[in-house]
């Protein structure tokens, strides 16, 4: 995900992590994507495109 700077598709996620890309691969991937963006680790900059959420200074410090 840090390398992908714009944010990664489900499809992409699972090629990454040598998983299927079948649709039953990419749709169980893309709803732990979205529990991911729910507890906030990750953001969704547009529809099904999934990136890291930036840090924050005081985030850093932690």
């Amino acid at each position: 995900m840090e390398r992908a700077g714009g944010g990664l598709r489900a499809k992409d996620v699972c090629h990454a992590l040598g998983l299927g890309i079948k649709p039953r691969n990419t749709e169980g991937a893309h709803a732990k994507l979205k529990r991911l963006v729910v507890r906030g680790i990750l953001n969704e900059p547009e529809p099904g495109l999934f990136a890291l959420v930036a840090k924050t200074v005081a985030d850093q410090q932690h």
